[in-house]
């Protein structure tokens, strides 16, 4: 948590709390991107592609801005890549965040617009 109040004492107080997951950030665009969405941004539905290096369970998980769980795929894969098509279930146009929880732990996101 920070919060913070204006640097010269003039003014109203401001208070901002702020969660960090640092388990949880999206690529940089010189990494390889290890979770793609298309079509990004979507009006609808989306399909999520991503690669698992070992057999197991993932587990797919679409946060709200503040970090709430809107909507989560679990599955059973072998290794290779994967697409899973996901059903927006009528989310409301903003920006969104993905989650890929794969075996052993790894995890990767992306940011999703819905229109």
């Amino acid at each position: 948590m920070c919060s913070s109040d204006l640097a010269c004492g003039i003014g109203p107080y401001a208070s901002l709390q702020v969660a960090v997951n640092p388990a949880c950030r999206t690529a940089s665009r010189n990494e390889e991107q290890s979770l793609e969405v298309y079509p990004n941004p979507t009006a609808g539905d989306f399909t999520a592609v991503f690669s698992l290096e070992q057999e197991g369970m993932y587990e797919l998980t679409l946060n709200d801005v503040v970090g709430k769980a809107l909507l989560t795929v679990k599955g059973t894969a072998h290794p290779g890549v994967l697409t899973v098509p996901v059903r927006n279930a009528g989310m409301p146009a903003g920006m969104y965040l993905l989650r890929i929880r794969k075996p052993g732990g790894d995890v990767a996101c992306q940011r999703i617009i819905i229109e």
